[in-house]
Parts: structure tokens; C-alpha cells; sequence
């Protein structure tokens, strides 16, 4: 599965992310490298802890999500990486590459999804695509300043080289509560139309058999 996200930052918080990132200490992006992803990264990240607004670019972006129903619906998160703000300038890219199965030194974090929020116009930097290789082809997301893509930490993908301008995105990763991609989609299902019978038969019989068929097989397959 991957998501579309539209608007889950405003213009107003990409412009208040923007503010607080221009006094921001950036640092080489391979310090935070996986195996094997080293030699094909070549990017700047924000460093949080030396950084004045850090913190608070963290806890704007988490508010951002917990707003959003579609992530918690769809994902069934159960835990967030930290954020990184990561910085392409003119000539830096990301080749093709996998991320780390698990995050974390003592609070491990299994990655199962992984989430780029764009904080730049498109039109004002050229490249820097995010290719992602799923279902045996190429798809190409280069999304509207606020908007997010959501995707399996395990598909391949890359970040194209900029050209011209710079291109800033918000990227974390999150454990789901449902390990298997697969169950995550059924219950999705599941859910979106439990929410449409509730709609229009909120005491149906088919609303009760749909709703106690989620809330048993999230049971089932949940992991808290």
C-alpha cells in the first residue's frame, strides 16, 4: 500500500518548519546511514540537538499527524521514529536503497512504513523526485508543499539528484500494530466500510457483523 497524503502540514506550519530550520545545524547525511546506504547517500539532515528550534519542528509535525484519521486508519501505528529533516542541495541525491529493518538503540523500532512530507514547492526546485519501486514499475512523487507520501520501508527507492534549488522533506518511519502488509489492507477494508454502514444503518445488522468482524481480527493480529 502506498498513500497519498494531501495537506497534513499547512502553509502556515511549512512556513513556521522553514523559519526555525534557517538558524538549524545541518550535518552530513551519511552519520545516519544504513549498511549499504552509504555510498549512494549524499544529503544534509538537521541536527535536533543542536538546533534552537528542533524540538518544536518535532512536536508541530507529530501534532500534524495525529490529526490526520487516513494514518491511523489506514497504518495502525504504533510507534514513530523521531523526524528527520533532511536537505538536498544542488548536485546532492539518494540512490537507490532500502532502509533499516529496525531503528533505535534501546527503544527499537521495527520500521514498516516510511513517510516523506515535502516542505517545498515543486516548482521551485528541479529533480529531487522520490522513486519508488512497487509492483514491478517505477512511480515518481514530486507532491505539493505539505503533502506526504506513505509507503513499505521494504520497497526500494531513491531521491534523484537536484538541479536547481533545494528540496526539504520531513522523513520518519513507523511501527505498525499490525505487522503483515496484507492483514494492515483487510483491515482497512474492513474499517472504511464499517464507517460507511455506521453511516447509513448505524444499528444494522450488517454494521454489528462488520464492526465485531474488525474489533475480532484486529484481536487476532494486533501486537501491543
Amino acid at each position: 500500500m502506498i498513500l497519498e497524503l494531501d495537506q497534513i502540514l499547512t502553509p502556515e506550519e511549512c512556513n513556521s518548519i522553514h523559519n526555525g530550520l534557517e538558524s538549524a545545524r545541518f550535518v552530513d547525511g551519511k552519520l545516519t546511514a544504513g549498511p549499504g546506504a552509504q555510498d549512494v547517500k549524499n544529503n544534509l539532515q538537521m541536527d535536533v540537538s543542536q538546533s534552537e528550534h528542533g524540538a518544536a519542528i518535532e512536536q508541530l509535525i507529530f501534532q500534524a499527524i495525529g490529526r490526520y484519521p487516513l494514518i491511523h486508519a489506514a497504518l495502525l501505528p504504533r510507534a514513530f521514529s523521531n523526524v528527520t529533516i533532511s536537505r538536498y542541495d544542488v548536485g546532492m541525491s539518494y540512490g537507490s536503497h532500502v532502509d533499516v529493518p529496525v531503528r533505535g538503540g534501546q527503544s527499537p523500532l521495527r520500521c514498516d512504513m516510511s513517510m516523506t512530507i515535502f516542505l517545498d514547492d515543486p516548482e521551485d526546485y528541479d529533480g529531487g523526485e522520490l522513486n519508488i519501486y512497487a509492483f514491478g514499475r517505477e512511480q515518481k512523487y514530486k507532491l505539493a508543499r505539505g503533502n506526504a507520501v506513505v509507503y513499505p520501508t521494504y520497497f526500494l527507492h531513491e531521491v534523484v539528484e537536484v538541479t536547481r534549488g533545494r528540496r526539504t522533506a520531513a522523513v520518519l518511519w513507523m511501527q505498525s500494530a499490525v505487522r503483515d502488509p496484507l492483514k494492515r489492507e483487510v483491515l482497512f477494508e474492513l474499517n472504511s466500510a464499517q464507517g460507511q454502514l455506521t453511516e447509513e444503518s448505524p444499528n444494522g445488522e450488517a454494521t454489528r457483523r462488520v464492526r465485531n468482524a474488525y474489533a475480532n481480527l484486529l484481536r487476532m493480529w494486533g501486537e501491543v
